[in-house]
């Protein structure tokens, strides 16, 4: 097996809690991408900037640049995208499809930078808890297919209604990967499943805190991962890597530097 089609990372390079922990005190902003990669060792980032806020492809080619030729970058879909109520609330409408598209081609063309020079790893579309399996949802996650065209992607669900051989047989019809999560099972959230619906696989941890419904948004994701839970999953990913043409893991447990010490861990049990 090719070892080198798997790809550990974390997702976002930048955290303040990582301040004299993980990035070296007046280490700059501009800096951390160059230091992430050099320094910490990593080939591939997740950028979330991006679910928040339509950036510019200025400050997409910006983090470009400061990247070797074989560094990769996956892109969380903006939340207009995934979250606007009113294109949840009527996903199955014109109107709503019409606005989702809008946003889309806004969307691919912040990321063309990353595109232009063959360093996007694929797109990533995390839908909230209350997006469940329906018909209009089904012809939503279609029209997404549709409108991102030939850009890899990659689906997050939030809520285990999803959690369906009919769910898995429909992501692998219209080429989109299954995001396996490890998450608390709490609110009806995904359970951890190994499931392999395109060309790329794709896992992402956000930590097990059962009182995550009750934390700061900053304190959900402060979880370190033992070493046995770690090696499970490297035994899950290699799995998956040996039939997938990539493969994506990202931890989501920034807090004080945990994501960077998980993947750093995980990525010496697999001997990356």
């Amino acid at each position: 097996m090719n070892k080198s089609k798997i790809r550990v990372c974390t997702a976002s390079f930048t955290d303040p809690t990582w301040n004299g922990v993980i990035y070296p005190d007046g280490l700059k902003p501009r800096q951390e991408l160059s230091y992430y990669q050099k320094e910490l060792g990593f080939n591939c980032v997740e950028i979330d900037v991006t679910f928040y806020a339509l950036i510019s492809p200025k400050s997409a080619a910006g983090m470009e640049r400061k990247t070797s030729d074989d560094f990769e970058f996956i892109v969380k879909a903006f939340k207009g995208i995934t979250h606007d109520p009113f294109i949840q609330k009527n996903a199955g409408s014109k109107t709503a499809l019409n606005e989702a598209e809008k946003y889309i081609e806004e969307f691919l063309y912040i990321i063309k930078p990353f595109k232009d020079k063959d360093k996007l790893g694929c797109v990533l579309l995390q839908f909230p808890g209350f997006f469940l399996p329906s018909d209009e949802n089904y012809r939503y996650l279609e029209l997404c297919r549709s409108a991102f065209r030939d850009t890899p992607m990659s689906v997050e669900f939030r809520n285990e209604k999803w959690a369906t051989e009919e769910t898995y047989d429909f992501l692998k019809k219209h080429s989109l990967g299954c995001c396996n999560v490890d998450e608390p099972h709490v609110n009806h959230m995904m359970p951890f499943l190994n499931r392999l619906t395109s060309n790329i696989a794709f896992f992402r941890f956000h930590g097990r805190n059962k009182n995550w419904q009750y934390l700061p948004k900053e304190e959900k994701v402060e979880y370190d991962y033992t070493n046995e839970e770690l090696e499970f999953f490297a035994k899950e990913i290699l799995k998956s890597a040996a039939l997938a043409d990539k493969v994506y893991v990202v931890f989501n447990n920034n807090y004080a530097g945990l994501s960077v010490k998980n993947a750093v861990k995980l990525k010496q049990i697999l001997n990356l």
